[in-house]
């Protein structure tokens, strides 16, 4: 039994490999699309004349909600 989990050991890892890939290439999308957004909301912020210290607070809470993490645990 124990020698048959081991040689479909490989089987699993080759089977999840390209998942994992295909996972990150989706989480760095999100995180360059998070970027872009939190840029453009600080940048319309200072277009409505806040100062750039509350542009900068409220860009950064901003960002904040839109943590993975924070996302995640809030699901639980």
């Amino acid at each position: 039994m124990a020698n048959r989990l081991r040689s479909e050991w490989p089987v699993v890892v080759a089977a999840a490999a390209p998942l994992a890939v295909r996972l990150a290439g989706t989480y760095m999308r999100f995180l360059a699309r998070r970027r872009r957004g939190v840029r453009v909301f600080r940048q319309a912020l200072l277009a409505g004349g806040l100062t750039p210290a509350q542009a900068a607070l409220l860009s950064h809470v901003y960002e904040e909600a839109s943590s993975v993490r924070r996302i995640l645990k809030a699901s639980r």
